[in-house]
């Protein structure tokens, strides 16, 4: 079974069978790390992110990344947090944790 096989499974759990109705059969994957002109991608956003990109989806998917952290370039606990780094990476998933626990 592929990955994508395996999450569209895990999404009907969640969705009543919805993933896999609307699943169009096909997807792009790319590596970007080894794409000539591109290799590798990041994010340099300094803004916060909108508050839709960190909406769930019913409150059973969430999402946490480096382009997910909600306070921009704003200090949080005496650091500043920028968009597009590891830190905002980890920051964004303590976020979701929290969003979870209310």
């Amino acid at each position: 079974m592929s990955i994508v096989d395996s999450v569209i499974q895990e999404l009907d759990g969640y969705f009543n069978g919805l993933a896999s109705q609307n699943y169009l059969g096909s997807y792009i994957y790319q590596d970007w790390g080894q794409n000539t002109y591109i290799q590798g991608t990041w994010t340099s956003d300094f803004d916060k992110s909108s508050k839709k990109l960190n909406d769930s989806l019913d409150d059973k998917v969430y999402f946490a990344g480096e382009t997910y952290n909600t306070h921009g370039i704003t200090p949080n606990r005496g650091f500043y947090i920028i968009r597009g780094s590891v830190q905002s990476a980890i920051l964004s998933g303590y976020e979701v944790v929290d969003q979870i626990l209310e």
